[in-house]
């Protein structure tokens, strides 16, 4: 049998809730979420407990990269992608970091230099990518059906902000200096 991928989730919040846990976990014996970490280290036993892991809960993301890991997921606010990601390649782990990859395109590549120093995977999760509509695009494009592309037009609409509609109360969609928010969380997958 081939050796379980051992997974620590740095940030429990709702994406990591609904949509990381559970892909690991229908992974169903080929990954195991190994360690967690979250500011709030009672969020972390909390999602640890609903979820019914045994992963272990650690103070901070220095004590997650000291153990045995494999790679991480960071689902933390935007402006800590590029330190956390940096940290975690340093520490040789494999890496799927939350959309946007970083606030900056300096801050992109240099993760995306380290990953390749390393020799390891560095995976942005844009999930919209995957979704059936969008692929169906992409290869009526590569087929030559569409003909060259020379603009696109996207709208996606919601009623409410990210925290108080998708995300109920997690303040760092709309704080200016967190840089999240509408363009850099919503509009990304456009």
């Amino acid at each position: 049998m081939a050796k379980k991928v051992k997974v620590g989730i740095i940030g429990c919040g709702k994406i990591a809730r609904v949509l990381h846990a559970p892909a690991l976990i229908d992974l169903k014996g080929k990954a195991v979420i190994a360690g967690l970490v979250d500011s709030k280290q009672s969020k972390a036993r909390k999602f640890n407990k609903d979820l019914g892991l045994e992963a272990v809960v650690y103070k901070t993301v220095d004590d997650l990269l000291a153990s045995d890991v494999d790679a991480v997921i960071v689902s933390t606010p935007n402006t800590s992608h590029f330190p956390i990601s940096m940290q975690a390649l340093k520490a040789g782990v494999h890496l799927l970091v939350e959309k946007p990859i970083a606030v900056s395109l300096a801050e992109a590549k240099a993760m995306i230099r380290e990953a390749g120093k390393r020799k390891r995977i560095l995976q942005v999760n844009q999930t919209l990518r995957f979704t059936p509509v969008y692929c169906k695009v992409k290869e009526l494009i590569d087929a030559g059906v569409i003909g060259e592309v020379m603009h696109c037009r996207c709208l996606r609409a919601h009623a409410e902000s990210p925290d108080k509609g998708r995300s109920k109360g997690a303040k760092w969609f709309v704080q200016k200096k967190l840089r999240g928010g509408l363009i850099m969380d919503i509009a990304v997958h456009m």
